[in-house]
């Protein structure tokens, strides 16, 4: 399958008339639902809500919300989330002092919630319209039809044909039409104003729409559907809202072809997705396995020639010593990538976690090196607990201080200290973006009396491979910091550095409290 860029399925959602976003859940500390954070919307959805596509990612639901009067949407997608169930509604607003209707489907997509927004204020516009016209007794022709020819969406009126001994509906006869169903149905208005519905689409039967009609018209009971319409010559997915009107009803739709192929897309990618990380855990099984079985071999054979051929390898041994060197030094990579990849797809508990516990035993594993370097670690027991995986934290913190007992001044020992102070969202750097938003955070800092390093750097350091001193010189993977990253943002939150050469370097990880 060739693969869609990101650019080119955004510019397919950016030419709907829909908006349409994707929001991720936002859990509290207890695992509930809270609120959703836009994670992707097009161009009309974004500008529905004052922003860019952009601009508006990673921004909570409830803020847009709340300056609107849409208190029951929130709970509307929650119930759609946590049930797996789609839901179809209503809502009306004021925006810019105008009255606004808005067709709201919401569906849960793995763990995102895909929602669209249909405009269809001309379709109430239309109804308030016909309804003044009939209860004025007067003419609003010209009015009607400029508000419906000013509407993007296919809007139709239509009469019953009943029949005359048992009253039953038989048909419908068109009523009016505007300009936008000549460009969705491909017909011209005057070939079908006037005529029965079922005369000029048949398929209306067959798709079961006929039926839909009918019930609206009896009880007055709103018929919103999507369906695909492949009969009398047309093939196409469309949004359907009908609402009685006298002894008929007036339908708006949409062709929503576009957007039912991009999801088609999408749900396609996800399954290779899927697939890839299913590859992706088998790798990790080898790596762990059958990769770090060779270089044992290695290993153990360069031990067992040193000690049985000492005398005739003569300057080998060096050459031994430096291949038993080299298979260490990738039995290494191999565990840092098999620790790194397992954190790109490990899930988060919520449990708390106690951070001087999690120190206790970092120091533990730490304990020779902090005693060969005669290291002082100090503020261990003034961190909190807080929600989060310890395991996960555990690799967060080893790394830290295993970097700042690596990259220590000669002749002087380290000094590592821990701190940990309250952060309010509001009072974040510039350029630290947690990846789940909170009231507040914990700022827990690492620092260090060690060598530094130049903050040209201080966004490098945290990819993977990256190093800023030579393999000679400092031992390592170039992977540590890029798991503290993941580890960071795995718990919604987030990591920076400050140094200055010769002067140490202060590591502050922002976790949600």
């Amino acid at each position: 399958m060739n693969s869609i860029s990101p650019d080119y399925l955004q510019t397919l959602l950016d030419f709907s008339q829909t908006g349409i976003g994707v929001f991720s859940p936002i859990l509290d500390a207890s695992g509930q639902l809270t609120d959703f954070r836009f994670k992707a919307a097009n161009r009309m959805l974004a500008s529905m809500v004052g922003q860019t596509p952009d601009t508006v990612r990673d921004a909570p639901l409830s803020d847009w919300l709340k300056r609107h009067k849409t208190p029951d949407t929130l709970d509307q997608f929650r119930q759609a989330f946590v049930s797996n169930e789609a839901r179809r509604f209503e809502i009306n607003d004021i925006v810019d002092g105008f009255d606004v209707w808005f067709d709201v489907q919401c569906a849960r997509q793995l763990d995102d919630l895909m929602v669209t927004f249909t405009d269809i204020t001309p379709l109430k516009q239309a109804q308030q319209a016909v309804e003044w016209q009939s209860a004025q007794n007067r003419s609003g022709a010209e009015l009607l039809n400029g508000i419906l020819d000013s509407s993007d969406s296919g809007i139709m009126a239509f009469e019953a044909i009943r029949d005359y001994q048992t009253n039953e509906i038989v048909d419908f006869r068109f009523l009016m039409a505007n300009q936008a169903c000549e460009a969705i149905i491909g017909r011209p208005i005057k070939q079908t104003v006037g005529k029965s519905l079922l005369r000029v689409f048949p398929g209306n039967v067959e798709s079961g729409l006929f039926d839909g009609y009918k019930r609206t018209t009896e009880t007055g009971e709103p018929f919103r559907t999507e369906t695909y319409y492949n009969y009398d010559g047309l093939d196409f997915w469309l949004t359907i809202s009908a609402q009685k009107h006298g002894d008929g009803f007036v339908v708006t739709f949409n062709d929503i072809s576009v957007f039912r192929r991009l999801q088609q897309q999408l749900e396609n990618s996800v399954a290779d997705l899927q697939r890839s990380n299913e590859s992706l855990q088998q790798f990790a099984y080898v790596a762990s396995h059958d990769l770090q079985e060779p270089l044992r071999k290695i290993q153990a054979f360069g031990d067992m020639l040193k000690t049985m051929y000492a005398e005739q390898l003569g300057d080998g041994a060096d050459m031994i010593g430096r291949m038993q060197a080299s298979a260490g030094r990738m039995s290494n990579l191999i565990r840092d990538l098999l620790a790194y990849s397992r954190l790109t797809n490990q899930p988060v508990p919520s449990g708390p976690v106690s951070l001087p516990n999690v120190l206790a035993l970092v120091l533990d594993d730490l304990e020779l090196t902090i005693g060969e370097t005669r290291a002082t670690v100090t503020g261990t027991n003034t961190l909190p607990t807080l929600p989060g995986d310890g395991f996960q934290l555990h690799q967060l913190f080893q790394n830290l201080l295993s970097n700042a007992l690596k990259f220590r001044q000669e002749g002087r020992s380290p000094l590592i200290a821990l701190s940990v102070r309250p952060v309010a969202h509001a009072d974040l750097p510039p350029d630290v973006k947690p990846l789940r938003r909170a009231a507040a955070y914990h700022a827990i800092s690492v620092s260090d009396n060690g060598i530094g390093f130049d903050e040209r750097y201080r966004e490098r350091i945290f990819q993977v491979f990256q190093r800023l001193h030579g393999k000679q010189e400092y031992m390592g993977t170039g992977i540590g910091l890029a798991i503290v990253q993941r580890v960071a943002d795995n718990h919604g939150g987030a990591v920076m550095a400050t140094s200055q050469l010769g002067e140490g370097a202060t590591f502050t990880v922002y976790l949600p409290g």
